[in-house]
């Protein structure tokens, strides 16, 4: 999955001439602390036995202090309160709207971690990155070229195998089923000496 999402990346260099190198490198380090920080948030649940909110409330307040920080040493924290005081709508207004979403989709992400583990939601959430990449596409007008489909292949590719390996015996039985169907075989089950089931016909 993430092969066909840097695939997608790369294609974008090839359609839009103000790409940025810049942003591409920023953007793997936001996947990587993602990565990890799913892990790391699984292990406190599992072992401290908290809740969502108080993930959500120790998440939050260390990234305030850090953005805090970023804004004290490069001097722009009073600059950024003046300009959110002259656009209070786009500022004030979307930014809590955006937190309300917000807060309801990372109490949903950790849901998944505490239930499913950080494996189902790091590929829960990278469909959801393949999903906004296909809707940018239906809702913004974009140029088009092969490598966006080959890579979404890949994604897709990604997605199924992660699921069949979580569920092999499941994905065999009903491939079996469905092969059995198709070729109008049927019989019947026989234990064997190996603890597989033979098919012997009927």
């Amino acid at each position: 999955m993430s092969i066909g999402l840097v695939f997608f990346t790369l294609a974008d260099s090839k359609v839009r001439p103000n790409f940025n190198a810049y942003g591409v490198i920023i953007i793997s380090l936001a996947l990587v602390a993602d990565a990890i920080i799913g892990n790391f948030q699984e292990k406190i649940m599992k072992t401290n036995h908290v809740s969502n909110v108080e993930i959500v409330f120790y998440s939050f307040m260390f990234g305030f202090f850090l953005i805090l920080i970023g804004l004290l040493v490069t001097n722009s924290l009073f600059s950024s309160i003046t300009f959110w005081n002259e656009h209070p709508i786009p500022t004030y207004g979307y930014g809590f709207c955006f937190s309300i979403f917000g807060y309801l989709g990372i109490d949903i992400v950790l849901t998944l971690i505490k239930e499913y583990g950080a494996l189902i939601c790091v590929t829960v959430t990278t469909c959801r990155k393949a999903i906004t990449i296909i809707l940018s596409f239906t809702l913004f007008s974009k140029p088009f070229v092969l490598e966006y489909l080959w890579s979404g292949l890949i994604v897709i590719i990604g997605i199924y195998l992660n699921i069949y390996s979580h569920n092999q015996a499941a994905f065999n039985a009903k491939i079996a089923s469905f092969t059995n169907r198709l070729f109008g075989f049927r019989g019947t089950t026989k234990p064997s000496t190996s603890g597989i089931p033979r098919i012997l016909p009927v």
